[in-house]
């Protein structure tokens, strides 16, 4: 933070639905470069590692899966960068299944 300000990018990528994969890299990138911008948070749409609009895929369980190494993935890549991310993804706890908001620093 410089100056008093605090440097806040909302982030709208163009993702793949159900392709974890793809959506994180995407996501890695974004952070990146905003990283070098010198964003100190950045916020991404609901349910962005995923996709929104995947359906019944949301109780496939390879899906659900392929969300949480993507969002290891994610806290992995941020490692000793000081920007606070907001990423979104699908959480299954006691056999229920939550649309989270994540935040994730350093």
């Amino acid at each position: 933070m410089s100056r008093n300000f605090y440097r806040v990018a909302a982030v709208s990528p163009t993702l793949n639905v159900a392709d974890c994969d793809y959506n994180t890299g995407i996501i890695v990138d974004l952070i990146s470069t905003l990283s070098e911008r010198s964003a100190d948070m950045c916020v991404f749409p609901e349910l962005c590692i995923t996709g929104y609009t995947c359906g019944d895929l949301f109780h496939n369980s390879t899906m659900i899966d392929s969300a949480m190494e993507s969002l290891c993935r994610l806290v992995k890549s941020t490692d000793g960068n000081r920007m606070l991310v907001w990423v979104g993804a699908p959480l299954v706890h006691d056999g229920a299944m939550y649309n989270c908001a994540i935040a994730i620093a350093d």
